[in-house]
């Protein structure tokens, strides 16, 4: 993995962690909450049919509100749904950090290196890598496809993404 994408993700796990030491829960309606609280911006959020675009979610922003739409597809599952909602709060971020340069000028501007910021922060916000991995390894009898299972249930996501997760954190042989 290239520096750079590995500075990509510690400052994903870096933002997820710290919001969600300020979240009650990790979910993602306090991290909507504490965006519209520290950022100052409105988030609306719809579920509508976003078929035809190809993808789960989208953000939008609102000139006349000085806030996002964000827009999720209404016939995902709902674990798919919170998730996405997480990654599209990661573009939120992102912009955000872009225009106040917390991030250097190429860092965030390629579609793939947002989208893979934005997928981090979202699995990390959701999937504490601490509580993750202490979860985890709680059951070391178990084989890896019911640990990973039941890390989807536990965290409320799906099971892609619980073993993502235990990638990422190099948990996984």
């Amino acid at each position: 993995m290239s520096n750079f994408y590995e500075n990509i993700n510690k400052n994903a796990e870096k933002i997820a962690c710290a919001i969600g030491q300020w979240a009650k829960n990790a979910s993602p309606e306090e991290l909507v909450n504490w965006v519209e609280k520290n950022l100052k911006y409105r988030i609306n959020i719809k579920c509508i049919d976003l078929s035809r675009m190809g993808c789960s979610g989208r953000i939008q922003f609102n000139p006349s509100t000085g806030g996002y739409n964000v827009f999720i597809e209404k016939t995902d599952a709902y674990v798919r749904r919170r998730f996405t909602l997480c990654h599209e709060i990661g573009h939120i971020l992102a912009n955000h950090a872009l225009v106040y340069g917390f991030f250097e000028k190429d860092g965030l501007e390629s579609k793939k290196k947002q989208e893979r910021f934005c997928n981090r922060f979202a699995a990390a916000f959701l999937m504490p890598a601490e509580q993750f991995t202490k979860e985890w390894n709680f059951n070391l009898d178990a084989s890896e496809g019911h640990r990973v299972m039941r890390m989807a249930l536990k965290f409320d996501v799906s099971a892609e993404a619980a073993r993502y997760r235990t990638i990422e954190l190099g948990l996984l042989s």
